[in-house]
């Protein structure tokens, strides 16, 4: 069901009926505004209470956000490498992309670049499933594939999140990590384990 721009209200309505008929709910954005936040976080706020779990919506609202944000900051370092006629498969092209990269990661330099996400047809798509499942299953997507350097990073972040328990532990050793040095999927992972979710039910693919 595509929830398209409505009061709070009408979104309450529509969400409940999309529930009640067991429909597969997507959102859409080229960039998360305040309106999608709402939107995001009234699906998943509906969906949690039918399966009696509203405990565990901070948390997965945060994971959530942080994985939209994430598929949209792949988006800016496709513009950026083709901007700066940089090759993607070359390391050194890649880091120089990368130094740029972060400093366009502040809110407000990032959300200058929503005309060229809509521009060059750069959605993230979040669909929340509930059946046939019995469970919550919630998938982020962006329109394109991983780089080898960002599949290596992602492996790399999910190798070193095993290595902690709980987030004071993990900000102890990485506070002074640097903007864009993924850390928002380790933080997922440390999240999801913290709430007593399988960190295995986490995962990142490309095809």
């Amino acid at each position: 069901m595509p929830v398209m721009r409505h009061s709070r209200d009408q979104l309450i309505q529509r969400i409940a009926q999309a529930i009640e008929e067991k429909k597969v709910i997507s959102l859409i954005t080229f960039y998360l505004s305040d309106y999608g936040e709402m939107a995001m976080h009234l699906v998943l706020e509906r969906l949690l209470e039918r399966f009696e779990r509203p405990d565990l919506l901070d948390i997965v609202y945060t994971c959530l956000k942080e994985l939209v944000m994430n598929a949209a900051k792949a988006y800016l370092k496709r513009i950026l490498l083709t901007d700066m006629g940089l090759d993607p498969l070359n390391p050194d092209d890649y880091e120089a992309c990368m130094a740029v990269f972060k400093q366009n990661l502040p809110e407000q330099k990032m959300r200058q670049f929503k005309p060229r996400f809509k521009e060059l047809n750069m959605p993230v798509t979040v669909t929340f499933y509930s059946e046939p499942y019995h469970a919550l299953k919630i998938k982020i997507k962006n329109n394109f594939t991983l780089l080898p350097k960002e599949e290596e990073r992602i492996r790399d972040k999910f190798r070193k999140a095993r290595n902690y328990q709980d987030l004071m532990e993990f900000y102890m050793e990485h506070s002074d990590a640097t903007a864009g040095a993924g850390m928002g999927l380790s933080l997922v992972c440390i999240l999801l384990s913290q709430v007593g979710i399988d960190r295995h039910l986490f995962s990142i693919y490309s095809s």
